[in-house]
């Protein structure tokens, strides 16, 4: 057990994929990202992706769009596409540029890329890389929940994912690892040290069973972070939100089968908790 431990990295390699289009929910992303990948030596990449289910609408002889400021109906044939995809692009770019302003001497190329999102991410990214997303895009009405392709990565996307807060907000408290006491306790807790080790300083351990002492005694002596243990039921967002406001936590981390990453699209999931959260994969 030990010596698995050992072998876990505090920080991989891997690059930092960040998927960005201006949106609200993608510059806070961003800035909560930045930090993290400034101070763990990760290359950062900014990725907009065009959806090619977009592409092909456009040359449909019924489609049809809305102005967004005069709210006149007009055809949207292939070459009004192409004009707004541009701007789109151009409007994103801007914006990263001024967000990254706010920190003299970054600079940072949007990268595009026409495909199927998903298709898209497993072409670029590797299996050590990191994908964060933001919770919502422009036509979130609720910027707490996961708008639909952040729930399409939480669900199909293989390795690890960051999903920003709502607010952008960075905090400097503890992270909270939520254990799902039905997938291996060694794998989750590792898995969390090796992949948050330069995003916190404190993680708590949020657990329903029983660990072995042995285990604990191990991790404590081959991680450098202040770890503490809870032994508490988390039952819903309610029960989580009170743990975020006791322990002041910066985020939370749980594996792709905790029972609030499979609902956290919804109300009875992570909605609601303005805090980033990490995925890491079973």
């Amino acid at each position: 057990m030990k010596a698995m431990i050992e072998q876990q990295p505090l920080a991989s390699p891997g690059r930092i994929w960040l998927l960005f289009d201006g949106s609200p929910g993608s510059q806070a992303a961003l800035l909560q990202v930045l930090p993290f990948a400034q101070d763990s030596g990760r290359e950062l990449r900014a990725l907009y992706v065009e959806d090619l289910a977009l592409v092909r609408c456009s040359g449909l002889s019924v489609a049809r769009e809305v102005g967004a400021v005069s709210g006149v109906v007009r055809t949207h044939d292939e070459a009004s596409h192409r004009y707004a995809q541009a701007v789109r692009l151009r409007r994103a770019q801007h914006c990263l540029d001024h967000l990254l302003g706010l920190t003299p001497g970054q600079v940072l190329q949007l990268e595009s890329y026409r495909g199927e999102p998903l298709s898209v991410l497993r072409e670029q990214v590797k299996a050590e890389d990191w994908v964060v997303v933001g919770r919502g895009g422009y036509a979130n009405r609720r910027p707490d929940r996961l708008g639909w392709f952040a729930q399409c990565l939480v669900k199909h996307l293989s390795g690890t994912l960051l999903i920003g807060s709502p607010s952008g907000a960075i905090d400097a408290g503890p992270w909270l690892l939520l254990l799902d006491d039905n997938a291996n306790f060694e794998h989750q807790i590792t898995a969390a040290l090796s992949e948050a080790g330069g995003l916190a300083s404190a993680m708590i351990v949020i657990h329903q069973k029983e660990l072995p002492p042995d285990l604990r005694q191990q991790i404590e002596t081959v991680t450098p972070l202040a770890l503490t243990w809870i032994r508490e039921q988390v039952g819903g967002s309610l029960a989580l939100q009170k743990l975020v406001q006791d322990y002041q936590a910066a985020g939370f981390i749980a594996s792709e089968s905790h029972r609030l990453v499979k609902t956290s699209g919804t109300q009875s999931g992570l909605a609601g908790i303005d805090r980033p959260y990490l995925i890491i994969r079973n």
